[in-house]
């Protein structure tokens, strides 16, 4: 067997660990390095910093490898859908989750 999760016996459960990686569009890696840049101009906090960090891992893996895991995606789109308050009025964030919507197919 190769990927998937298989459970056996009373009370099992079956988890799925594999990680799903879809093509990442150009206009996908343009909306995270917009989004990183305003990012910049709203100045150090905690908020930001953990996004920032999380929109790094996404560009680095989109740049060097065409792809993006899935999973990166949703954490990222459910961040910026909180309307968290640093970015909430940044135009870019909007931009890239309908750029996530899109590509991901979780619209």
């Amino acid at each position: 067997m190769t990927g998937g999760a298989v459970a056996s016996g009373p009370g099992a459960q079956a988890l799925d660990n594999s990680v799903q990686r879809i093509e990442a569009s150009s206009e996908l890696l343009a909306a995270v390095r917009v989004l990183r840049g305003q990012l910049r101009l709203a100045g150090p906090g905690e908020e930001t910093s953990a996004l920032d960090a999380q929109l790094d891992e996404a560009e680095e893996e989109i740049a060097t490898t065409g792809l993006v895991r899935r999973d990166r995606l949703q954490r990222l789109r459910e961040r910026l859908e909180l309307g968290a308050s640093t970015v909430a009025g940044l135009s870019s964030a909007a931009a890239l989750v309908q750029q996530i919507a899109q590509l991901s197919g979780l619209g």
